[in-house]
């Protein structure tokens, strides 16, 4: 099993062709857990909130860096938002990131919510309209699968695995340069766009990412194939 096409392509790339039988399987959500429980955004009077989340270290900083200072940047141009970031992060990008909050002067519209169980994750991706996932290269995060599954647009660098499980209806895709070794950071002018373009367009991207959750990354056909393939080798 590949965990995307961008996962075989990596495979290839650095290790050959693989000899035999491979295919792609995604990894899964139970969507009867991960499921939207929260009234669609209607209008610019309550504040739209992306959410932001993962163990992030200093080497992933650029992934809050550039989320804080397009949330500054939409404010000041009409969009009311606001940023949530649920997670670890490390005592350096705790710093850094408490700094530029306190430089852009945005402290109101951007939250540190901390670590979440598992279990609190269905209710921390229901606080927020939009999911931010501007990690470089990043092969099926199972972050991005949850957040569809609870009916979160996606604003995504398009890069590594994520293009795929967003498709074309689920989200806004930034341009990045493809590259194995540096990441490649969007554009924070792009950014603000995609911002812009996921509020605007919230409710039938808001359908349109728990359709494809329920069409592609249930969990239930995940088992299901598993299941084929382990009884094909026992019956061997």
């Amino acid at each position: 099993f590949y965990q995307s096409k961008f996962c075989k392509h990596a495979a290839t790339h650095f290790l050959g062709e693989r000899k035999g039988r491979s295919e792609i399987l995604y990894n899964a959500v139970d969507t009867d857990l991960f499921k939207p429980n929260k009234i669609s955004y209607l209008d610019n009077t309550n504040p739209f909130v992306f959410l932001l989340t993962g163990q992030i270290d200093r080497h992933l900083y650029y992934r809050i860096d550039s989320t804080i200072r397009s949330i500054a940047t939409v404010n000041q141009h009409g969009l009311n938002a606001r940023l949530i970031v649920a997670g670890g992060l490390d005592k350096v990008t705790k710093n850094l990131s408490s700094a530029l909050v306190e430089k852009l002067n945005i402290k109101d519209s951007v939250a540190f919510t901390g670590p979440y169980t598992q279990d609190e994750a269905p209710s921390i991706y229901n606080s927020a309209n939009a999911y931010v996932m501007t990690k470089h290269n990043d092969p099926c995060p199972n972050t991005v699968i949850e957040a569809l599954s609870c009916g979160l647009p996606i604003l995504y660098s398009a890069t590594g695995g994520v293009p795929e499980l967003v498709g074309k209806e689920a989200g806004v895709p930034l341009k990045c340069e493809q590259s194995w070794d540096e990441p490649a950071v969007p554009n924070p002018e792009e950014i603000c766009n995609g911002m812009f373009e996921i509020a605007k367009k919230h409710q039938e991207m808001k359908v349109s990412a728990r359709n494809r959750a329920i069409k592609i990354f249930n969990i239930k056909n995940w088992i299901k194939r598993h299941k084929i393939i382990f009884e094909e080798l026992l019956n061997k």
